[in-house]
């Protein structure tokens, strides 16, 4: 992994010096968005290492204090919304929401590669012209703790009753629903159901 990582390393290195440059705002947004970007896709390499930690019974949590909004939606948001509108897609999302005033107990790395594994999905299998929602909902808290419940919905194809119970596994494909083929065929999903059973939530999917 280092001979992935050290080049990306450098990407970033690079574009955070040139971020402290004396540049215009438009420039300033674009070293903004290959920070991000580069940043998930260093994520992305850490999705491949933990199917080897989890495989071997080595997956670990790192839980601090942060805000939800800031720290995982904004950043997701910010790297999802040019995506969906390169392939025509609606993308609805919260622009304020009472999550702003908490912090909460999360991993935020990997929080962050779960909110951006349920988009991806539901961008690869919504249709141009489609729908990608995210929403929260708060259900219910006390003093101390506070439950949140994250929606991510796409008005794609749908999946089959049996997959939707495979959908979670690493490496499960669905295909043959439309013509924009099949979704699935990796192990994000897989790492998304790992993350919520780890900080002791819950995920699951349903298709109309």
């Amino acid at each position: 992994s280092y001979r992935i990582r050290t080049p990306l390393d450098t990407i970033i290195g690079m574009t955070r010096l040139a971020e402290d440059l004396d540049v215009n705002d438009e420039v300033r947004d674009y070293l903004h968005k290959i920070d991000t970007s580069s940043d998930y896709l260093l994520g992305v390499l850490d999705d491949m290492l933990d199917m080897d930690r989890l495989e071997n019974g080595r997956f670990e949590i790192r839980p601090q204090w942060a805000p939800i909004t800031s720290v995982i939606l904004n950043p997701c948001i910010g790297m999802m919304l040019p995506e969906m509108q390169k392939k025509g897609v609606e993308f609805v999302y919260p622009t304020g929401h009472k999550a702003d005033s908490f912090e909460y107990y999360i991993d935020v790395t990997r929080v962050r590669q779960m909110m951006m594994n349920l988009l991806s999905n539901a961008l690869d299998s919504t249709p141009e012209g489609g729908t990608v929602t995210l929403r929260i909902e708060h259900v219910r808290h006390n003093a101390g703790h506070t439950v949140d419940k994250v929606i991510v919905r796409d008005t794609g194809c749908g999946m089959s009753e049996g997959f939707q119970k495979r959908v979670f596994l690493p490496f499960e494909q669905e295909s043959g629903l439309d013509d924009e083929g099949g979704f699935g065929g990796g192990f994000g999903l897989a790492l998304v159901k790992q993350v919520i059973t780890a900080m002791g939530g819950s995920v699951t999917v349903k298709s109309d």
